[in-house]
Parts: C-alpha cells; sequence; structure tokens
C-alpha cells in the first residue's frame, strides 16, 4: 500500500497515510480498490466513506476555468512573460471578462506562469556605494 501511495503522490516511502489529504486519499483508494475492498481501504486510511465519495466527484467534474487558463497562458505569453496579474487582469477586463484577481492570481500560480524580468529600481542602478 505504501509503494502505491509513493508513486501516486510522488512522497517517501515512509509516509504517514494519515497525513495526506482526501485527494490524495481518493486518488490511492481508485487505484486499490480492484486488489481490496472498499471499507478496508477507508478504514485503513482513517478516511470516511462520505468524503471519499465526494472527492471522487469532485475529480470528476470538468475544470471550470479551463478557457480561461488557456487565454492566460496566452496573454502572458504573447506579451514575452513581463506580465503580472494585473496587467493580465486589466487586459481580460478590457476584452470583456469579468474575473476576480485572486482566480487570476491562483491560476496563474497553477500555470506556474512567473515573471521572468523584475522592475529595476531606479535609485539602486547608478553609482551605488561610490563617493
Amino acid at each position: 500500500m505504501l509503494t502505491k501511495a509513493n508513486e501516486l503522490v510522488k512522497k517517501d516511502l515512509g509516509i504517514d497515510l494519515r497525513l495526506l489529504g482526501n485527494r490524495e486519499k481518493t486518488l490511492l483508494v481508485d487505484a486499490l480498490r480492484d486488489t481490496y475492498p472498499l471499507a478496508e481501504l477507508l478504514i485503513r486510511l482513517e478516511f470516511a466513506r462520505s468524503s471519499y465519495f465526494y472527492h471522487r466527484s469532485l475529480l470528476s467534474l470538468e475544470d471550470r476555468y479551463a478557457d480561461l487558463r488557456q487565454t492566460i497562458v496566452v496573454l502572458f505569453e504573447t506579451n514575452r512573460n513581463c506580465y503580472g496579474y494585473r496587467r493580465i487582469h486589466a487586459a481580460l477586463a478590457k476584452g470583456g471578462e469579468q474575473v476576480s484577481e485572486k482566480v487570476v492570481r491562483r491560476l496563474m500560480k497553477q500555470e506556474q506562469l512567473v515573471v521572468t524580468n523584475g522592475r529595476r529600481c531606479r535609485h539602486c542602478a547608478g553609482t551605488f556605494g561610490q563617493s
């Protein structure tokens, strides 16, 4: 069971099964359900049956921000990876998309979109440390 957990969750072999998140536990139960009975897996993982079926239904849902993710990635890449979440949000608003800045920030973090070059300080660029 621990080796299967390691394959699915990508954690160490010495992991405590109780410390796994509910989504990770759901994936683990789904993977081992053919081998072991469901009740035994849930008891072993200390995972409520209702929580298992709830998270299983969440996994089957489509991503509600799939189109927005693609739009954000395209905006980010067409602007040479220089747009942060505020400028992306402004560009989306200009295009007619109504979405929260927090959603844009979270989606950019999930897609690992990070601005490559930050702004330079005006006072740091000159003759710093010279007299």
